[in-house]
């Protein structure tokens, strides 16, 4: 069976590292201070981790925030990490389907996955078994601006500096908690969506040449 590893998947050798984080009064921030990357331009403080791809068991249902975050940041596809599909309607977007959740869904939905291109759409689709357990929609998406991030928000002990989570969720950097958040995941709200017309879609879902067996790793 080919199984299909996408960029951002993280390894079971990969983990995070808290031992630097420090809890202020004024918010999060590392006690070794802060080195290039560990804020994003929308003033959030991201969790350090360890990168070691291809080292361990994949963990398809947990990616790597460093990975995830440069493809929502850079728009590449999540599983090749090659430039995602654009149309005139906008880049492609493979979803876990959930139309029925509100009406115009996914009109407005925040998103933590990044987009795809079509040449991994029935990899991912069809192989991946984070998208295998639920059904999947494809998407033009016209408008797709960093909203926020999913993240814990961290506090301290009374009387130890030891940080301890204290809730988890989806923030936008003008909540009050924001400075506080140790994020995880890039967060994309998708607007002016399109359905991919049902020949196209069933096309890229379903290409009539089949991949070559073996393991697949993009790296």
């Amino acid at each position: 069976m080919n199984t299909v590893v996408p960029r951002i998947a993280a390894w079971s050798s990969e983990q995070p590292e808290l031992r630097q984080l420090r809890v202020t009064p004024d918010g999060l921030t590392y006690k070794d201070g802060e080195q290039s990357g560990d804020r994003d331009a929308l003033g959030f403080l991201w969790v350090r981790h360890s990168s070691s791809p291809g080292i361990g068991a994949v963990q398809f249902n947990r990616p790597h925030p460093t990975r995830q975050r440069e493809a929502m940041t850079s728009l590449t596809c999540q599983v090749c990490s090659g430039p995602a599909t654009t149309s005139e309607l906008g880049a492609l977007w493979l979803l876990h389907d959930h139309w029925g959740d509100w009406p115009y869904w996914p009109e407005g939905m925040g998103e933590s996955e990044p987009p795809v291109c079509e040449t991994c759409v029935p990899l991912a689709a069809g192989r991946c078994p984070s998208l295998r357990s639920s059904g999947v929609a494809l998407y033009w998406v016209g408008s797709y601006d960093l909203f926020g991030v999913q993240g814990k928000v961290m506090t301290r002990l009374p009387r130890a500096g030891q940080p301890i989570e204290v809730d988890n969720g989806v923030y936008a950097a003008a909540d009050l908690v924001a400075p506080w958040v140790l994020a995880y995941k890039a967060i994309r709200r998708l607007r002016n969506c399109t359905p991919v017309k049902p020949a196209h879609a069933r096309r890229l879902l379903h290409p009539a040449a089949s991949s070559p067996a073996g393991t697949r790793r993009f790296s």
